[in-house]
Protein backbone atom coordinates (compact mmCIF):
# COMPACT_ATOMS: atom_id res chain seq x y z
CA UNK A 1 0.00 0.00 0.00
CA UNK A 2 2.93 2.85 0.85
CA UNK A 3 4.39 1.82 -2.59
CA UNK A 4 1.22 2.71 -4.31
CA UNK A 5 0.59 5.52 -2.61
CA UNK A 6 3.93 6.92 -3.53
CA UNK A 7 3.26 6.11 -6.56
CA UNK A 8 0.14 8.13 -7.03
CA UNK A 9 1.54 10.86 -5.30
CA UNK A 10 4.38 11.20 -7.77
CA UNK A 11 1.83 10.78 -10.90
CA UNK A 12 -0.35 13.10 -9.24
CA UNK A 13 2.84 15.21 -8.70
CA UNK A 14 3.74 15.22 -12.19
CA UNK A 15 0.45 16.34 -13.84
CA UNK A 16 0.27 19.38 -11.35
CA UNK A 17 3.71 20.41 -12.83
CA UNK A 18 2.69 19.54 -16.31
CA UNK A 19 -0.69 21.95 -16.28
CA UNK A 20 1.47 24.64 -14.48
CA UNK A 21 4.03 24.56 -17.13
CA UNK A 22 1.38 24.87 -19.29
CA UNK A 23 -0.74 27.58 -18.09
CA UNK A 24 2.16 29.61 -16.58
CA UNK A 25 4.59 30.16 -19.81
CA UNK A 26 7.03 32.81 -19.03
CA UNK A 27 6.86 35.83 -21.64
CA UNK A 28 9.55 36.52 -24.08
CA UNK A 29 12.53 38.91 -23.04
CA UNK A 30 10.93 41.41 -25.18
CA UNK A 31 7.78 41.56 -23.98
CA UNK A 32 7.31 44.90 -22.69
CA UNK A 33 3.56 45.17 -22.43
CA UNK A 34 2.88 42.02 -20.36
CA UNK A 35 0.54 40.38 -22.96
CA UNK A 36 3.53 37.61 -23.71
CA UNK A 37 3.57 38.19 -27.55
CA UNK A 38 5.79 40.65 -29.04
CA UNK A 39 4.61 43.46 -31.38
CA UNK A 40 3.70 46.64 -32.10
CA UNK A 41 2.82 48.08 -28.82
CA UNK A 42 6.08 46.31 -27.57
CA UNK A 43 8.02 48.23 -30.37
CA UNK A 44 6.09 51.47 -29.10
CA UNK A 45 7.15 51.46 -25.67
CA UNK A 46 10.87 50.94 -26.97
CA UNK A 47 11.05 53.72 -28.81
CA UNK A 48 10.06 55.53 -25.95
CA UNK A 49 13.01 54.54 -24.18
CA UNK A 50 15.41 54.58 -27.06
CA UNK A 51 19.10 56.64 -26.11
CA UNK A 52 17.56 56.62 -22.42
CA UNK A 53 20.21 55.28 -20.12
CA UNK A 54 20.42 54.89 -16.00
CA UNK A 55 21.95 53.85 -13.37
CA UNK A 56 22.84 50.11 -13.83
CA UNK A 57 22.92 49.09 -10.18
CA UNK A 58 18.84 50.76 -10.23
CA UNK A 59 18.09 49.94 -13.97
CA UNK A 60 14.11 50.81 -14.34
CA UNK A 61 14.44 50.73 -18.47
CA UNK A 62 12.24 47.84 -19.29
CA UNK A 63 13.70 48.27 -22.69
CA UNK A 64 17.08 47.41 -21.63
CA UNK A 65 17.28 43.70 -23.41
CA UNK A 66 21.35 43.13 -23.60
CA UNK A 67 23.43 42.98 -21.00
CA UNK A 68 22.98 44.97 -17.70
CA UNK A 69 24.34 48.25 -19.06
CA UNK A 70 20.96 50.46 -18.20
CA UNK A 71 21.05 51.87 -21.73
CA UNK A 72 18.72 51.61 -24.70
CA UNK A 73 20.52 50.88 -28.07
CA UNK A 74 21.53 48.83 -31.07
CA UNK A 75 22.10 45.67 -29.04
CA UNK A 76 18.65 45.79 -27.28
CA UNK A 77 16.87 46.52 -30.56
CA UNK A 78 18.26 42.89 -31.81
CA UNK A 79 16.69 41.08 -28.67
CA UNK A 80 13.43 42.95 -30.04
CA UNK A 81 13.85 42.21 -34.12
CA UNK A 82 15.00 38.82 -32.88
CA UNK A 83 11.83 37.97 -30.72
CA UNK A 84 9.27 39.56 -32.91
CA UNK A 85 5.86 38.23 -33.48
CA UNK A 86 7.04 35.47 -30.37
CA UNK A 87 3.75 34.11 -28.60
CA UNK A 88 5.00 32.14 -25.32
CA UNK A 89 2.03 31.17 -24.10
CA UNK A 90 -0.13 29.05 -26.71
CA UNK A 91 -2.62 27.67 -24.31
CA UNK A 92 -3.72 31.81 -23.70
CA UNK A 93 -5.72 33.16 -26.19
CA UNK A 94 -5.43 36.51 -25.04
CA UNK A 95 -1.63 35.90 -25.86
CA UNK A 96 -2.37 34.28 -29.19
CA UNK A 97 -5.36 36.20 -30.30
CA UNK A 98 -2.98 39.54 -29.90
CA UNK A 99 -1.79 38.59 -33.41
CA UNK A 100 -2.91 40.52 -36.52
CA UNK A 101 -2.56 37.79 -38.58
CA UNK A 102 -4.03 34.78 -36.42
CA UNK A 103 -7.79 35.31 -37.38
CA UNK A 104 -6.80 34.41 -41.12
CA UNK A 105 -5.44 31.02 -40.28
CA UNK A 106 -2.23 31.71 -39.08
CA UNK A 107 -2.21 29.45 -36.35
CA UNK A 108 1.98 29.92 -35.31
CA UNK A 109 1.43 34.16 -36.02
CA UNK A 110 4.30 34.10 -38.19
CA UNK A 111 2.97 36.37 -40.87
CA UNK A 112 2.24 34.15 -43.67
CA UNK A 113 0.60 30.44 -44.06
CA UNK A 114 2.45 27.38 -44.33
CA UNK A 115 2.88 23.48 -43.00
CA UNK A 116 3.08 24.77 -39.38
CA UNK A 117 -0.35 26.76 -39.49
CA UNK A 118 -1.75 23.48 -41.64
CA UNK A 119 -0.30 21.51 -39.07
CA UNK A 120 -1.97 23.74 -35.75
CA UNK A 121 -5.15 22.94 -37.80
CA UNK A 122 -5.46 19.67 -38.37
CA UNK A 123 -4.31 18.42 -34.78
CA UNK A 124 -7.47 20.51 -32.84
CA UNK A 125 -9.92 20.00 -36.04
CA UNK A 126 -13.78 19.48 -34.91
CA UNK A 127 -13.02 20.42 -31.33
CA UNK A 128 -14.13 23.15 -28.92
CA UNK A 129 -13.51 24.63 -25.68
CA UNK A 130 -12.78 22.87 -22.86
CA UNK A 131 -11.84 19.73 -25.16
CA UNK A 132 -8.17 18.43 -24.68
CA UNK A 133 -8.05 19.04 -28.39
CA UNK A 134 -9.00 22.20 -28.65
CA UNK A 135 -6.36 24.76 -29.38
CA UNK A 136 -6.94 28.55 -29.36
CA UNK A 137 -4.44 28.87 -32.40
CA UNK A 138 -6.30 27.33 -34.69
CA UNK A 139 -9.63 28.98 -33.46
CA UNK A 140 -9.50 31.43 -35.83
CA UNK A 141 -12.86 32.78 -35.58
CA UNK A 142 -12.25 33.08 -31.98
CA UNK A 143 -15.91 31.47 -31.10
CA UNK A 144 -14.14 28.96 -28.36
CA UNK A 145 -14.43 25.99 -31.67
CA UNK A 146 -12.13 24.57 -34.60
CA UNK A 147 -14.93 23.85 -37.71
CA UNK A 148 -15.13 23.82 -41.06
CA UNK A 149 -14.97 27.37 -41.00
CA UNK A 150 -12.01 27.89 -39.54
CA UNK A 151 -10.68 25.15 -42.32
CA UNK A 152 -12.12 27.28 -45.17
CA UNK A 153 -10.42 30.49 -43.74
CA UNK A 154 -7.32 28.73 -43.96
CA UNK A 155 -8.10 27.73 -47.48
CA UNK A 156 -9.06 30.92 -48.61
CA UNK A 157 -6.25 33.10 -47.04
CA UNK A 158 -3.63 29.99 -48.58
CA UNK A 159 -5.32 30.72 -52.02
CA UNK A 160 -4.96 35.03 -51.91
CA UNK A 161 -1.35 35.29 -50.77
CA UNK A 162 -0.67 37.95 -48.52
CA UNK A 163 -2.10 38.13 -45.51
CA UNK A 164 -4.21 41.44 -43.98
CA UNK A 165 -3.13 42.62 -40.84
CA UNK A 166 -6.19 43.85 -39.14
CA UNK A 167 -7.87 40.96 -36.79
CA UNK A 168 -8.72 42.84 -34.15
CA UNK A 169 -7.03 42.25 -30.57
CA UNK A 170 -7.74 39.41 -27.95
CA UNK A 171 -11.53 37.67 -27.96
CA UNK A 172 -12.89 40.55 -30.48
CA UNK A 173 -14.43 38.09 -33.60
CA UNK A 174 -12.91 39.38 -36.71
CA UNK A 175 -15.32 41.07 -39.03
CA UNK A 176 -16.40 38.42 -41.02
CA UNK A 177 -14.95 34.81 -43.21
CA UNK A 178 -12.96 35.77 -45.64
CA UNK A 179 -14.63 34.29 -48.50
CA UNK A 180 -17.45 37.08 -47.87
CA UNK A 181 -15.04 38.97 -49.91
CA UNK A 182 -15.41 37.04 -52.74
CA UNK A 183 -17.50 38.81 -55.90
CA UNK A 184 -19.19 35.45 -56.84
CA UNK A 185 -19.81 34.03 -53.13
CA UNK A 186 -23.63 35.07 -52.69
CA UNK A 187 -24.51 32.83 -56.52
CA UNK A 188 -24.06 29.87 -54.94
CA UNK A 189 -19.45 29.43 -55.64
CA UNK A 190 -18.48 27.73 -52.38
CA UNK A 191 -14.66 27.51 -53.41
CA UNK A 192 -14.27 31.08 -54.66
CA UNK A 193 -13.54 29.26 -58.09
CA UNK A 194 -15.75 31.82 -60.49
CA UNK A 195 -18.38 29.55 -60.96
CA UNK A 196 -21.29 27.24 -59.53
CA UNK A 197 -20.44 23.53 -60.36
CA UNK A 198 -20.51 20.64 -58.38
CA UNK A 199 -17.79 20.98 -56.11
CA UNK A 200 -19.46 23.67 -54.50
CA UNK A 201 -22.89 21.81 -54.39
CA UNK A 202 -21.02 18.94 -52.54
CA UNK A 203 -19.27 21.76 -49.47
CA UNK A 204 -23.86 22.94 -49.74
CA UNK A 205 -24.83 19.22 -48.55
CA UNK A 206 -21.88 18.90 -46.19
CA UNK A 207 -23.33 21.63 -44.13
CA UNK A 208 -26.68 21.36 -45.13
CA UNK A 209 -29.49 22.39 -42.03
CA UNK A 210 -26.20 23.81 -40.21
CA UNK A 211 -26.76 27.15 -38.41
CA UNK A 212 -23.04 29.19 -36.73
CA UNK A 213 -21.74 28.09 -34.17
CA UNK A 214 -22.19 24.51 -35.00
CA UNK A 215 -18.51 23.18 -35.62
CA UNK A 216 -19.55 21.94 -39.66
CA UNK A 217 -21.19 25.50 -40.01
CA UNK A 218 -19.78 26.40 -43.70
CA UNK A 219 -19.91 30.06 -43.58
CA UNK A 220 -18.83 29.73 -47.45
CA UNK A 221 -21.57 27.94 -48.31
CA UNK A 222 -24.19 30.79 -46.51
CA UNK A 223 -24.87 32.35 -49.49
CA UNK A 224 -27.63 34.97 -48.15
CA UNK A 225 -25.32 34.81 -45.18
CA UNK A 226 -27.98 34.54 -42.55
CA UNK A 227 -25.99 32.44 -40.42
CA UNK A 228 -27.91 29.05 -41.60
CA UNK A 229 -27.70 26.41 -44.95
CA UNK A 230 -30.55 25.87 -45.81
CA UNK A 231 -33.53 25.98 -48.33
CA UNK A 232 -33.00 29.43 -49.32
CA UNK A 233 -29.00 28.69 -50.03
CA UNK A 234 -30.32 25.74 -52.00
CA UNK A 235 -32.60 27.88 -54.05
CA UNK A 236 -29.84 30.12 -55.03
CA UNK A 237 -27.38 27.99 -56.04
CA UNK A 238 -30.07 26.55 -58.52
CA UNK A 239 -30.92 29.77 -60.38
CA UNK A 240 -27.14 30.32 -60.75
CA UNK A 241 -25.79 26.53 -61.42
CA UNK A 242 -23.39 26.32 -63.99
CA UNK A 243 -23.96 30.18 -65.55
CA UNK A 244 -21.26 33.13 -66.17
CA UNK A 245 -21.16 34.85 -63.30
CA UNK A 246 -19.20 37.66 -65.12
CA UNK A 247 -22.65 38.77 -66.20
CA UNK A 248 -23.93 39.40 -62.80
CA UNK A 249 -22.65 42.57 -60.52
CA UNK A 250 -20.11 41.46 -57.92
CA UNK A 251 -21.27 40.33 -54.27
CA UNK A 252 -21.44 42.96 -51.38
CA UNK A 253 -18.16 42.04 -49.54
CA UNK A 254 -19.15 41.19 -45.77
CA UNK A 255 -22.54 40.83 -43.59
CA UNK A 256 -23.25 40.59 -40.03
CA UNK A 257 -20.62 38.60 -38.01
CA UNK A 258 -21.43 37.34 -36.06
CA UNK A 259 -24.84 35.90 -37.22
CA UNK A 260 -27.84 37.25 -35.50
Amino acid sequence: MKILRTVFLVVVTSLCLLNSQSALAVCPAADLDGDCYVAVPDLIIFVGQWLDWGDPNACTLSADLFGVDCEVLNDDFSVLSSLWHQCSNTYDPDCVWASQTQCHGDGDSGGSLGPGDLNILEAAILSSYPDAAYDPRADFSRDGGVGVMDLFEFLYWMDHGTLPSDCPPGRTPPRWPGCWLEPTQCYGDVNWSGTVNTADQTWLVDSWGLSYPHLSYNPCADFNRDGTVNTDDLNIMILYFEKDLSLYPPCSEGGTWPPL
